[in-house]
């Protein structure tokens, strides 16, 4: 069943000229268990409106899907280097992901999924990274969840 979630999204990154970056939002979404996956839906706020973007988790690997005019797909997998394309408004940016570790401590109470991964562009590294999702289900809105009674039609 999809419940209505809040989600703490933090990114940090460390670039290989030594800066650090960290970004943090908390947005509304849905999240859900279905086949054995862990699914969060939820839209990024930014400067050109709203992207929709889907993260789909299960032990040993984990996907951030993009949408939105510059869709975009992150796969993450221990010990693997995978290719990833990652559209600009200049053009496609040709990378790879190498995923160092992936905490999948999601349950359908919610929960944390923590992905250390460096991005490679032409080979060399160009950051380190560390993104952590944390879930929080919300409780269902009034006349959501429970079934709800109908009136005793003698009243």
């Amino acid at each position: 069943m999809k419940q209505d979630a809040e989600i703490r999204i933090i990114g940090r990154q460390r670039y290989e000229d030594g800066q650090r970056d960290k970004t943090e939002q908390s947005v509304r979404g849905r999240f859900y268990l279905r086949e054995g996956r862990f699914y969060l839906q939820y839209r990024e706020p930014g400067q050109q409106g709203e992207t929709p973007v889907t993260v789909k988790a299960e032990p040993g690997q984990a996907s951030v899907l993009r949408g939105g005019p510059f869709r975009s797909q992150l796969f993450f997998c221990p010990g693997k280097r995978v290719p990833a394309a990652y559209p600009t408004p200049f053009g496609s940016l040709d990378l790879e992901v190498e995923t160092h570790s992936l905490d999948m401590g999601l349950t359908q109470q919610g929960g944390r999924l923590e992905i250390r991964y460096s991005l490679f562009s032409q080979g060399r590294l160009a950051s380190s990274n560390r993104l952590t999702i944390q879930v929080t289900p919300l409780p269902p809105a009034p006349g959501q969840g429970a079934e709800q009674q109908k009136p005793d039609e003698t009243d």
